[in-house]
């Protein structure tokens, strides 16, 4: 409303302008207070009438010989962030271009400055268009090779390249990580030029070690580490507070061993990043780095390392760790929902007897303490992995007991536990690893329960193929007649 009104405002000073000009003409401060306007709205119907608003300024001063109103850099960089802001960079392009066709043609105050390409390369890398990462990158090495020779082509600089590290910070392209450390290569390279302002930052390594987190293996999560331990030395060097790394970029680099880490891979992961976390704690306590303590986000990771590698034993013990300093009272190490629901994936991963036991445990634990602590109210998240924890170990009965656990929950108005497909499904796997005669009627009893539910409303609960495989298994390992016609006519 506050757009369309600061238009309406407009039209009507233009208008009464074109009648009597004695009383003076909006110039394109006017036209860029309105195309702002609309730029905050973030729609694409607005960016599209903050571009018309454009071109008629750019019309009626040309038209009307009026220069107070050619569009100035301001006025274009107004509506190519606007297409910013709703998301269409290829239309943002089209402004630039545009742009640059009003500077040729002799418009010299729409020069496109090094902000109008940082924010078109901006739009590109925020954007979920396909290949937006090789498009903000397209851009930049446009301006690298063209700065020299085109006075049109600003020359970029640290915030550019951090744009489209960032870009490649949270893109799940294959061979991201290694354009960005191509990136930070070349930010170094550059930087020794002269007139060139590339120096990379503490910003600039962590999209980097982001970047290679990403990536999910222990050669990228070696070299995010590397990356900081360059950093922290940079910075015990110099004390430089541009390239100085905090708890952020150790808890990137945690995370980055943490997501690498399985039961499979065998490589330690989940050790090594608990050593980070250990490293945290001894800057701190050692060497006064007060920024460096670790947090909940910290141990957090870090029980998630152990958690995917099956370790339930070592995530317990960093739990107690993290409830200890907790106690001691640092505030930003209360455990939550997310450690305590970690602690119990680590026994659902295990495989180990008594697994499913403990992780009921620590449920009930989760349970009693969000009476008075809604940070550790469990989630939806939570119960499926006490559910899968009895799932694997056969025991479908009591996956179901906690599966109704769920629903009276969700019945009751808790709408963050509402059981989904997979806890079903989870708990058809129980009953098909369950050795029980009675076991097949009660899985098929769940079946026809989901069609129920899905023809009550919730749709997402139509069985798919993994629900009549872990039924048919449910008939098959218990050496019953199939009903297929029931099932799957």
């Amino acid at each position: 409303d506050g757009a369309r009104e600061a238009e309406e405002m407009l039209l009507s000073a233009l208008t009464d302008a074109d009648e009597d000009a004695t009383g003076g003409v909006p110039s394109s401060i006017s036209f860029n207070h309105v195309m702002r306007a609309w730029g905050m709205v973030g729609k694409n119907y607005a960016a599209e009438r903050a571009e018309q608003l454009l071109r008629m300024q750019e019309e009626r001063g040309r038209m009307a010989g009026q220069e107070q109103l050619a569009p100035t850099v301001y006025s274009f960089s107004a509506v190519i962030n606007a297409y910013a802001n709703s998301g269409r960079p290829d239309k943002a392009e089209t402004v630039m271009r545009f742009m640059v066709e009003r500077y040729q043609a002799g418009n010299e105050k729409a020069r496109p400055n090094r902000i109008v390409f940082n924010t078109i390369i901006k739009a590109w890398a925020r954007s979920n268009l396909k290949g937006r990462e090789n498009r903000s990158e397209d851009i930049l090495r446009h301006m690298i090779t063209s700065c020299a020779k085109d006075d049109m082509c600003p020359r970029p600089d640290k915030v550019t390249f951090n744009i489209v590290l960032g870009c490649y910070a949270k893109s799940s392209q294959y061979g991201s990580s290694r354009k960005a450390v191509k990136l930070l290569k070349e930010m170094e390279k550059l930087n020794q030029k002269p007139g060139w302002r590339t120096r990379p930052d503490a910003i600039t390594h962590l999209l980097v070690i982001q970047a290679l987190g990403r990536e999910r293996t222990i050669a990228a999560a070696e070299m995010a580490l590397d990356l900081l331990h360059k950093l922290q030395n940079q910075y015990m060097e110099t004390r430089d507070e541009v390239v100085k790394p905090n708890k952020i970029h150790f808890n990137a680099v945690i995370n980055a061993f943490s997501n690498t880490s399985s039961r499979l891979n065998g490589h330690g992961a989940a050790k090594r990043a608990e050593d980070v976390l250990q490293e945290m704690h001894d800057l701190y306590y050692k060497r006064n780095q007060y920024d460096i303590k670790p947090d909940r986000v910290s141990y957090s990771s870090a029980i998630t390392g152990y958690a995917n590698e099956g370790r339930p034993l070592d995530a317990e013990r960093i739990l107690a760790m993290m409830i200890e300093e907790y106690r001691n009272g640092d505030t930003r190490c209360k455990p939550d929902t997310i450690a305590y629901t970690s602690v119990i994936n680590s026994w659902a991963q295990s495989g180990e007897p008594g697994a499913a036991q403990r992780a009921t445990e620590f449920l009930r634990l989760m349970e009693e303490e969000a009476e008075h602590d809604p940070d550790l109210r469990p989630t939806k998240v939570t119960y499926g992995c006490v559910i899968n924890t009895y799932a694997k170990a056969g025991s479908g009965d009591m996956a179901a007991a906690i599966l109704r656990r769920m629903e009276q929950l969700y019945e009751a108005g808790d709408k963050e536990v509402c059981p989904d497909k997979i806890a079903y499904n989870m708990v058809l796997k129980g009953f098909a690893e369950q050795r029980d005669v009675n076991a097949p009627q009660r899985a098929e009893a769940l079946y026809r329960r989901m069609e129920q539910l899905r023809e009550q409303g919730r749709r997402s609960m139509r069985p798919d193929v993994l629900t009549v495989n872990a039924l048919l298994k449910c008939w098959v390992t218990n050496e019953a007649v199939i009903p297929s016609k029931r099932i799957l006519g």
